[in-house]
């Protein structure tokens, strides 16, 4: 076992079984991202971000394995963007503020639904085998399960907006509703994502929904 293994907490084999996972996940996502690249961009990062959810409670995978996993993707996806240990770490932030969506606690990818369809956005988690370093090891696949269309949800505007609009909302609010809010309003507004902590924080809009313009009250 290499020094860089045992720093991180775990064995090379499970490394390099959550590696494999997560780039076969990204892979399989580039090749549908024709579909609507936000979309599958947000299923792709929910469906990992169960991924490192699940393994920090069931494996104890600390900071040092996250960064370790976001090494491995680096050197092994030369030019892959935005799968920093930061990054992960908030892809796992975006799924736990919003897994209460998932039917049985579960998730897959998709294209924006038309009315009456249901959304598939990735997640579920199964055991699977990978042999590595002439051993095998059990991890966890992340696969494509079907989130339900959920009344009264703002499912085309959650869509809309980007991964960085989602975590800054995550990250500056502290109820569903507020959540819900600012997605509708960075959906309406185009409010870009580095304007949007001030806008919570300074501003305030979420209190002050009596100055909005009526047609936009309505939506909510």
């Amino acid at each position: 076992m290499s020094n860089d293994s045992m720093a991180i907490g775990v064995t090379v084999t499970e490394l390099s079984g959550a590696v494999l996972a997560i780039k076969t996940a990204i892979l399989q996502s580039q090749g549908r991202a024709a579909r609507g690249v936000n979309q599958e961009q947000l299923a792709l990062y929910y469906g990992i971000g169960r991924f490192i959810s699940v393994n920090t409670r069931k494996r104890n995978w600390g900071a040092s394995v996250i960064d370790g996993i976001s090494e491995r993707l680096r050197v092994e996806m030369p030019g892959l963007r935005g799968f920093s240990g930061r990054n992960l770490k908030n892809m796992r932030a975006f799924y736990e503020a919003w897994n209460m969506l998932e039917p049985n606690s579960a998730v897959q990818t998709a294209e924006l639904p038309k009315d009456g369809e249901n959304l598939t956005l990735p997640a579920e988690i199964d055991e699977f085998v990978v042999a590595a370093d002439n051993s095998a090891v059990h991890i966890a696949e992340i696969q494509q399960l079907k989130l339900t269309n959920l009344p009264d949800f703002p499912l085309a505007e959650f869509l809309s907006i980007g991964f960085t609009h989602h975590i800054q909302i995550i990250e500056s609010t502290k109820t569903l509703d507020e959540r819900l809010f600012y997605i509708r309003y960075c959906h309406d507004y185009k409010t870009h994502a580095d304007e949007l902590p001030a806008i919570i924080k300074n501003e305030r809009p979420y209190d002050h929904q009596d100055k909005l313009p009526n047609n936009f009250v309505r939506t909510m």
